[in-house]
């Protein structure tokens, strides 16, 4: 009967030393941290999925893998010409597209992902930015947007 006490207080002390060695939560605000070889193979990685519901919080969510994504490929930014014309619609998928003839080569590939991922990306700040009416922001960075696709799907067709 002794032992018992001691036994259980054994019992509770070792289930909360292993409660505590549990992984962190997958909670944002603490999110796990990467481990060093993983972070330096991925380091552009960006989640999918915006923050929040504030309209100007998505749109620079999608701009900033927008620009992630333009670096990747060695893009300058979008030089944009002042003009009263509306912009144009985005390209179609370069597989859908048959203008474009990009090479069959790995990097062709990958560079026509990003290119198709920019181009989704601009769509959908755009439509954001329609939503909105007359926001000059995200007016800007529709056309942004807009215009890095463009140059992204061009890239993408001659590639080689």
């Amino acid at each position: 009967m002794r032992g018992a006490p001691g036994l259980a207080l054994g019992t509770a002390a070792a289930f909360v030393v292993a409660c505590s060695a549990v992984a962190p939560s997958k909670s944002p605000s603490h999110p796990r941290p990467v481990a060093p070889e993983r972070a330096a193979a991925q380091p552009t990685e960006v989640p999918m999925v915006p923050p929040s519901q504030d309209p100007h919080a998505q749109i620079k969510f999608y701009s900033d893998q927008i620009d992630s994504q333009r670096q990747q490929l060695g893009m300058p930014e979008a030089v944009l010409q002042e003009s009263s014309a509306p912009a144009e619609a985005s390209p179609p998928h370069a597989a859908q597209d048959s203008t474009c003839h990009a090479g069959a080569s790995d990097s062709c590939h990958s560079v026509c992902t990003m290119s198709d991922s920019i181009c989704d990306n601009a769509d959908k700040i755009c439509k954001i930015s329609d939503d909105l009416g007359d926001d000059e922001w995200a007016a800007g960075k529709c056309a942004s947007a807009k215009q890095t696709c463009g140059d992204a799907h061009k890239r993408c067709c001659a590639c080689t």
